[in-house]
């Protein structure tokens, strides 16, 4: 080897340069190690960062960067943030990079170091032991949300049932408001529960919508239930549909100023929902199914009148 000071060729053993007689690299790495030994990392850090930027080939700096970060190869969770007195710059050092630097320099070659490599070692048996832990806590985590989400599900489809029963004993009382209530709130229990209603629901739902269409209109749960379903090709939810848009006081009534035929400023009153009843009318009439034909009368006679609403 060649000595870093003044340049002469040394024997690859040697600890001093037999010319300038300043230490050679083997010198500066055993006084290094003592250094990390005893505790005093920083000036450890300074003889590898000096080997290193000396020879940035040179793998014996990037080993003692583990060997300190590692705190002497008893810890596999450690860092290090320090400025290098070289560059001047702020280094942060973990064990997980410095490993993954040494092994990069190393291309899968021996490092011909028994310390670095029986910490490598004990290094990936700690990581294969963490991992399996992680990945029992997650099994366990998944179980107990499983567990929740079934009690959940559980209390929800009680809950659900509840509502139905409330529902139609106020609906049987003649009592539309709390049966509506009582309904709506099914809906949304019913997503919660993973639950699908009975077939007689939507009939009812609608029925008791018919008393109240602007509460309906204005429940976004009652109508996003009436929508899914309407879009299904569903005749009954087309027809409840189109006519809560029909009498809905929420058909956003409003009163905007226009020019009549006299020159003169007034007012008039728009229903931009009566296109929405009508569409959903419209699709009652050409749906073919025989259900449909339950609906067509009445949807007729509401269409005759929509006009003049």
């Amino acid at each position: 080897m060649f000595c870093r000071f003044c340049g002469k060729q040394i024997l690859d053993d040697s600890i001093f340069c037999s010319y300038c007689g300043k230490g050679t690299d083997r010198s500066m790495l055993k006084k290094a190690r003592a250094l990390t030994i005893t505790g005093k990392y920083r000036q450890a850090l300074e003889i590898y960062d000096e080997l290193i930027d000396d020879d940035p080939s040179d793998i014996n700096g990037y080993i003692g960067h583990l060997r300190v970060v590692s705190y002497n190869y008893t810890r596999f969770d450690g860092s290090y943030d320090y400025k290098n007195t070289t560059t001047n710059a702020q280094v942060y050092l973990d064990v997980s990079s410095a490993i993954n630097t040494v092994e990069k320099l190393l291309g899968g070659n021996g490092s011909n170091d028994s310390e670095y490599d029986d910490f490598i070692k004990r290094y990936k048996k700690h990581t294969a032991e963490q991992e399996r832990i992680r990945l029992e806590r997650e099994k366990q985590r998944q179980y107990q949300l499983e567990q929740r989400k079934a009690e959940n599900k559980k209390r929800h489809k009680e809950a659900l049932e509840t509502a139905l029963k409330a529902g139609d004993e106020a609906l049987s009382a003649s009592n539309r408001k709390d049966a509506f209530k009582q309904y709506s709130r099914a809906i949304v229990l019913a997503k919660y529960s993973e639950t699908t209603l009975p077939e007689t629901f939507l009939n009812k739902l609608g029925e008791v919508c018919k008393a109240d269409a602007s509460e309906a209109r204005y429940n976004s749960d009652v109508m996003e239930y009436f929508t899914e379903l309407a879009r299904a090709n569903n005749p009954a939810a087309q027809f409840y549909l189109g006519y809560i848009y029909m009498w809905g006081k929420s058909s956003t009534v409003y009163d905007y100023l226009y020019r009549n035929d006299s020159g003169n400023i007034s007012t008039r009153t728009s229903y931009p929902e009566k296109d929405k009843a009508e569409s959903w009318f419209d699709k009652v009439l050409s749906n073919g199914s025989p259900e449909a034909m339950l609906y067509r009368e009445e949807t007729q006679k509401l269409l005759e009148i929509l006009p003049y609403i």
